[in-house]
């Protein structure tokens, strides 16, 4: 509980006096950042041990027999989701600080391939380790494979346990979670801080950090039921019925909208009006039929 408390005191603490942008993106460039250099070092000693290049080959040969199965799409789909941080608001938050001609096109193409690339090298380092960790009990990599927080808070950990200097790479590893749902947390909260205020200019304008207070002390409320002992089928319930099922429903219901409703050619002169770049024919084909 009191480390669930310092999380949203932290949260509140770093976006509070977000008066000034330049400060509050300064906080986001190390979260973001600092992930990728802490996965680098974790990879770079895991592929020195045992077992690590079997991991990879777990990882990049396909069993082409699990493409029959849904339940592989599904989990691809949401990994999807997860990764690009689409249906959330996320993305139309952090571009609403963009100048109006930015290229948007760009922008996306940009997104998309550092959050699918960071996708990929963190399975990478993930399927690494549980290979080293298979080769050091002797059991095969399904054995040692889980999904879900346990692979997070227990394998993995596990894994890193049997490393030289365990302590040191236990602590790099969480270090790197903390920092990665910092920077979620920041647009999670940002997108309904901003709403607020662009919603209610004149009354909550002038107060940011009231109304940035109100929701991180609402949300810790809403999430003190997951530090109880029935914490974890609580924390399944809402991540497959509302982080899981949530995002794709929205951005069914966006799609339809924008490809049928608002329709592809105008929202085409709308893109057109900000980024002075049309989209072709074909990417208007993949937006009214595809998605």
């Amino acid at each position: 509980m009191k480390s669930f408390r310092k999380r949203y005191e932290l949260l509140f603490g770093m976006i509070r006096n977000n008066t000034s942008q330049m400060q509050y993106f300064q906080a986001v460039y190390v979260t973001a950042l600092l992930p990728y250099v802490l996965l680098l070092s974790i990879f770079i000693t895991v592929m020195q041990e045992p077992g690590a290049l079997d991991g990879l080959y777990h990882y990049a040969i396909p069993d082409f027999n699990k493409l029959l199965d849904v339940q592989v799409w599904l989990e691809a789909c949401l990994q999807v989701f997860y990764s690009l941080g689409v249906g959330c608001g996320m993305i139309g938050t952090a571009a609403s600080y963009n100048n109006f001609h930015e290229p948007c096109l760009r922008d996306c193409l940009i997104l998309t391939v550092v959050s699918e690339g960071t996708s990929i090298f963190s399975g990478l380092v993930t399927f690494a380790t549980l290979g080293f960790m298979a080769q050091k009990v002797d059991v095969s990599i399904e054995t040692v494979v889980s999904n879900g927080p346990g692979l997070g808070f227990v394998t993995y950990p596990a894994a890193l346990a049997k490393l030289p200097l365990p302590q040191l790479w236990s602590f790099l590893f969480f270090l790197m979670l903390l920092m990665v749902g910092l920077d979620t947390q920041f647009l999670g909260i940002e997108v309904v801080i901003t709403a607020l205020i662009d919603q209610y200019p004149h009354q909550l304008g002038k107060r940011r950090m009231v109304v940035t207070g109100g929701y991180c002390l609402m949300v810790f409320l809403l999430g003190i039921m997951f530090c109880t002992q029935g914490g974890p089928y609580m924390f399944q319930l809402v991540d497959w019925y509302v982080f899981s099922l949530g995002p794709m429903v929205i951005c069914t219901l966006e799609s339809i909208a924008v490809s049928w409703i608002y329709g592809v050619y105008d929202n085409n002169k709308s893109v057109c009006k900000s980024s002075v770049a049309n989209l072709n024919n074909r990417l208007l084909v993949l937006i009214r039929y595809y998605s």
